[in-house]
């Protein structure tokens, strides 16, 4: 769904321990890696995961990039069920592919065939970066029926990246990002594909949009409602579009609804979101507060992109950590609770952790969920959670970058 560049990190400690006996919500599941956590390096480079997803047979699939002196390249995980690597993909549970003389993944999606689409950017040398999919058979390798070798690089004449990836019933995929220039500054990039990897002629022109509203306008997230309409999230908050690409005149204004997002002045960055069973449309992100604090906020937009003064404090809610706090992601429970994952900066020789808060399907913060509705998690020491998930036994599985510069997952109960 939605992949991430900054690299945000959170912190909680967790009153329990893997021989807790009464399963508590917030807690780290024991049965998963080492006390619930799993850290896992690439031949001793740095690496971050900025995407997560969990397969049919509750395999956790963590996705994003490697750095060395010579380059960066996509990379994946795939944990087994217990959190140990899985020797059938890949060969020893990780992936790496070399693209162009830079490439990062950003985002991930699961098809429901079992194969993996991964977003992000490549740069090619005297060129500008480009949109880059890859998508992998489910035992790890290429898929040669996407672009021919498994990869597609599509050009803006600009610099392009897409951060969010999506992946619609009919097998096409949706591809948002942003695309910059010196003159025109940032603009909201998409771009459609047709299952074999080619540009979907029947979306905007020749397969991509490009939107500018005032100010900076970049997507972080896409997501793609039941009737085809795409929604993504960033700046300005959200977007909406027709299925062909145009602009949705029955959402806000001319497709566009945003609020502010701090109680202190300028500032906040939606940088996930997602679509609810009843069509209302959840933004998460960063705000700050009163006190001019960053903190986890959320939004709730209705159908018609108005705000929806049911949920919390007039459609919106604000939650603190300890140090300042930064929201990346979001997740939707099947009993209709809001998790939140990013990071807090707690100082020290960790500096930032895992963070996690839940909310009421109302917007109020779940105290029945670690200590009042948050959680803060180091893993590995200095981390950063970029994206979180639910596996189908409701459990949330939250990754991103680990102490060492290493791919992080954690493993929460829900319930």
């Amino acid at each position: 769904m939605r992949g991430r560049r900054l690299v945000l990190v959170a912190s909680v400690w967790v009153l329990a321990t893997p021989t807790t006996a009464v399963a508590v919500p917030g807690v780290l599941d024991s049965t998963f890696g080492s006390d619930g956590k799993a850290l896992t390096s690439f031949a001793g480079v740095d690496s971050i995961a900025s995407g997560v997803v969990v397969d049919s047979g509750g395999r956790v699939v963590a996705a994003g990039y490697v750095s060395t002196d010579g380059g960066d390249d996509f990379a994946l995980v795939r944990y087994a069920p217990d959190g140990s690597l899985d020797p059938t993909f890949g060969g020893d549970g990780r992936v790496r592919t070399a693209w162009g003389d830079r490439a990062f993944g950003f985002a991930v999606a699961m098809q429901p065939d079992g194969k993996i689409v991964v977003a992000g950017q490549v740069d090619v040398e005297n060129e500008d970066s480009h949109f880059a999919l890859a998508r992998y058979l489910p035992d790890g390798t290429l898929d040669p029926t996407f672009g021919g070798d498994g990869k597609v690089t599509t050009s803006y004449r600009d610099q392009a990246t897409a951060l969010g990836v999506a992946v619609q019933p009919d097998g096409t995929i949706v591809g948002a990002g942003w695309v910059w220039s010196l003159e025109r500054g940032f603009r909201i990039a998409l771009a459609r594909y047709l299952p074999d990897g080619t540009l979907d002629p029947t979306f905007g022109n020749g397969g991509r949009v490009v939107s500018r509203f005032d100010g900076s306008s970049e997507a972080h997230a896409v997501t793609v409602q039941s009737d085809g309409k795409i929604v993504v999230f960033g700046a300005p908050a959200v977007v909406r579009y027709q299925p062909d690409g145009t602009l949705d005149p029955t959402f806000g204004q001319g497709g566009m609804a945003s609020t502010d997002l701090t109680g202190c002045g300028s500032g906040g960055s939606v940088n996930d979101g997602l679509v609810q069973p009843d069509g209302k449309i959840l933004a998460a992100g960063v705000g700050l507060t009163n006190r001019c604090k960053s903190a986890f906020v959320l939004v709730r937009f209705q159908t018609d992109g108005r705000l929806d003064t049911t949920f919390s404090d007039n459609g919106k809610v604000r939650i603190g950590f300890p140090g300042d706090a930064y929201g990346t992601s979001v997740a939707l429970q099947s009993d209709g609770k809001i998790v939140m994952a990013g990071f807090d900066l707690v100082g020290g020789d960790v500096v930032y952790q895992f963070a996690l808060a839940r909310f009421t399907e109302n917007g109020l913060p779940d105290a029945s969920f670690g200590k009042n509705g948050k959680v803060e998690t180091a893993v590995g020491g200095w981390s950063q959670a970029m994206d979180v998930t639910l596996g189908a036994d409701g459990k949330i599985v939250a990754a991103g970058i680990g102490g060492g510069g290493r791919f992080a997952v954690a493993r929460y109960l829900a319930a």
